[in-house]
């Protein structure tokens, strides 16, 4: 199944991180829930009934491994990289994060978190963002830089044109 949904703030292991809204893409099968943010075209590869892999080293996302219970998809994050250590969130090597994904109706997601560092906090926090489906018809983007890239307008235009059976 794919299912594309906007509102959230990374969805990709370190939800609580610096990044701005931007949307998901969530495909999955039988063995693995893939989701791809929109934001820096991060891709992130979620383990279904799997364990932890002793030795694997730490990832910038951590290593994501999830299960279902009931009507939602529940996901454990560890084993992040030291340097996921930035911004308004601080991690330790004891970082953890747990995801519960539950769909609500055919067009939301409620997404809750619970950031657990007993290096760093006193207890664990949560929080919870609804995630919308997107419109039909909408799409992902590649994210990319485009400072500097003086043909936007000229394709933009030329869009714009085609669009009014002009080309």
């Amino acid at each position: 199944m794919i299912f594309i949904f906007g509102g959230v703030g990374h969805a990709l292991g370190n939800p609580a991180g610096d990044n701005p809204v931007r949307n998901i893409q969530i495909v999955q099968n039988e063995d693995y829930v893939v989701m791809l943010a929109e934001y820096f075209s991060l891709v992130r590869i979620i383990r279904i009934d799997s364990e932890f892999r002793p030795g694997q080293g730490n990832k910038w996302m951590g290593d994501s491994i999830g299960y279902y219970e009931n009507n939602s998809l529940v996901v454990h994050t560890r084993h992040f990289r030291p340097e996921q250590s930035i911004g308004s969130l601080r991690s330790s090597e004891a970082f953890e994060v747990k995801e519960v994904f539950t769909r609500v109706s055919d067009n939301e997601i409620l997404f809750k978190y619970t950031i657990t560092d007993p290096n760093i906090y006193t207890q664990p926090w949560t929080a919870e963002i609804p995630l919308q489906r997107m419109r039909e018809g909408l799409l992902l983007y590649e994210y990319a830089c485009h400072e500097g890239n003086y043909s936007i307008p000229s394709m933009l235009r030329a869009a714009r044109m085609e669009e009014a059976g002009l080309l």
